[in-house]
């Protein structure tokens, strides 16, 4: 007999599955707490796992807070990874070198926005006026096994926004990390048990008018 969720269509062979199902999917009885980041499970083996993985990532994080805990610590090579219709269409990348997996994505997020300043305001004279998002590239793995992993990346990108000559660049700059990590967050809380690893890739992605 097909046992089917009401509210999300999926199907189990056994009805304590689908039980279960509903207990930690749509129930949200998140009970257990990891002690370390204060993230909640439904289930304690969950939180045991990925508790054990939580204490690792922090030693780690800490050791390397000691080189990277603020935004004028980081450094980027910015790469022109392709461009079209003479530099109408344009994008941008920072790839991020392996110590930087462990800084705090809030802090590499703001700094590599701020760190494309220059480009943005490059493009704007000599194209005047165009739409421009920016995108990271994010490797989540399963909070009970951080072996299973998002291959490839998840691209998560941020609203669209249109500059012109009047515009205030900064203020376009310091929404976007907000957007970006509104949206790692949202990932998370989908009820999958993915949580963020770290980021590997950051795009901009650049659409002048004249080209649209």
């Amino acid at each position: 007999m097909e046992n089917k969720c009401e509210q999300c269509s999926e199907t189990f062979t056994e009805k304590r599955s689908l039980t279960r199902h509903n207990k930690d999917v749509h129930k949200d009885e998140k009970l257990h707490k990891c002690q370390i980041c204060q993230k909640q499970f439904s289930r304690k083996k969950n939180k045991e796992l990925h508790q054990n993985n939580c204490i690792t990532r922090t030693n780690q994080e800490q050791e390397q807070e000691r080189t990277y805990n603020t935004i004028n610590d980081l450094s980027f090579d910015i790469i022109l990874r392709q461009s079209a219709f003479g530099g109408c269409f344009a994008d941008w990348s920072i790839v991020y070198p392996q110590d930087y997996y462990f800084v705090d994505p809030t802090v590499l997020i703001t700094a590599s926005t701020k760190a494309m300043k220059n480009t943005l305001l490059n493009h704007l004279r000599e194209h005047k006026q165009f739409k421009f998002r920016m995108v990271i590239h994010v490797n989540f793995i399963k909070a009970t096994n951080s072996d299973i992993q998002t291959i490839p990346p998840v691209c998560l990108s941020s609203a669209l926004h249109t500059v012109w000559p009047a515009t205030d660049i900064d203020e376009d700059l310091e929404t976007i990390p907000n957007e970006l990590i509104h949206s790692i967050l949202e990932y998370e809380g989908f009820g999958s048990g993915w949580i963020i690893d770290h980021i590997v890739r950051f795009d901009t992605n650049i659409a002048s008018f004249s080209c649209l």
